[in-house]
């Protein structure tokens, strides 16, 4: 057993790892089944809602399993920490394969929605391209483009056991498995959502100021939107800066840091924390649907019914008074 990984640093990495990710789990978890039951509740729901609350709940569900995956990860290094097990396997080798997918995964999400809001504001004439069908059906497309993707690094075995993690993963000596995760995992989504945002702008600005206001309305509320995703997807990569600072410094130094794996876990899992809360904010749609749903089921106190009754009933006898004396 590595004696670096019992410092009070790698201890506290992983116990906030664990908070922030558990709060992430039950936050995403319960957004997630609002969003179902409002789905499937509501007779009448406009199709571009529908196509919202697709993708929300898409990637609230991949938030919560992301975090769930990761909590596992972190457990199992508070495990090696306390008692040194050797927790080698093929379902070790198995979680490392699972995280990565799914983080891609996540990424690829926002990505999605970036290319609905591109076909809503630069290719409209084509509505069979915002149909919910298309989108529900690319939530599993992408899924297994990612599973194939990365299914290399397994025939590779570029992501095997890390003795000093007790956790299996991509080792930072595998120049070729890191390339391939930030390339095909992160760099590719992140680009692509990229290039959708500079088309729509240079879209909207192009058009002429004679436009239809509805519709430049609309196509200024998707630019918008897509502004907000970056923004999320930002904060996404601004927290793993950390980790992938200290992978260069190996790179560069030869030194590798003994806390930055439980770094990335730690940053990570704020990030999940911090975007299943900000999501919300950042989606009217999403926002006013749970707002009103809280509403409908907040128990009002029986004094303030009770005071209610009275006003009312005290408001219709002023009102039958005032008939009379006429």
């Amino acid at each position: 057993m590595d004696n670096r990984t019992n410092s009070p640093v790698n201890f506290v990495l992983a116990s906030l790892s664990i908070l922030h990710g558990s709060l992430a789990c039950v936050i995403s978890l319960i957004i997630f089944i609002a969003i179902i039951g409002h789905y499937y509740t509501k007779n009448r729901i406009k199709p571009e809602n529908k196509i919202i609350f697709i993708l929300c709940a898409n990637i609230y569900f991949i938030i919560f399993f992301s975090a769930f995956i990761v909590i596992i990860s972190d457990i199992r290094r508070l495990l090696g920490d306390i008692y040194g097990y050797n927790l080698n396997s093929s379902s070790c080798v198995f979680n490392g394969y699972a995280i990565c997918v799914i983080l891609c995964v996540l990424y690829s999400s926002f990505t999605i929605q970036g290319f609905y809001r591109l076909c809503r504001v630069v290719y409209s004439s084509y509505r069979h391209m915002q149909t919910p069908r298309l989108y529900a059906f690319a939530i599993p497309v992408q899924i297994i483009y990612f599973c194939i993707i990365f299914s290399p690094l397994l025939i590779w075995h570029d992501i095997s056991y890390i003795p000093t993690e007790y956790n299996c993963f991509i080792p930072a000596a595998s120049v070729r498995g890191m390339l391939w995760l930030y390339i095909l995992g992160y760099g590719l989504p992140t680009w692509s959502l990229l290039l959708m945002y500079l088309k729509i702008s240079r879209y909207i600005y192009r058009q002429p100021h004679v436009q239809n206001t509805v519709d430049r309305n609309r196509s200024t509320r998707d630019i918008v939107v897509i502004q907000r995703v970056m923004i999320l997807v930002g904060i996404l990569l601004l927290l793993a800066l950390p980790g992938t600072i200290l992978l260069l410094i190996y790179y560069i130094t030869g030194y590798e840091y003994s806390f930055g794996y439980r770094l990335q876990s730690a940053t990570l899992q704020l990030s999940l924390f911090i975007l299943s809360v900000l999501i919300v904010f950042m989606t009217p749609q999403l926002k006013n649907s749970l707002m009103a749903t809280y509403q409908k089921t907040r128990v009002v106190p029986m004094h303030a019914s009770v005071s209610v009754i009275h006003q009312n009933r005290t408001r219709i006898t002023l009102s039958q008074a005032q008939l009379l004396a006429q």
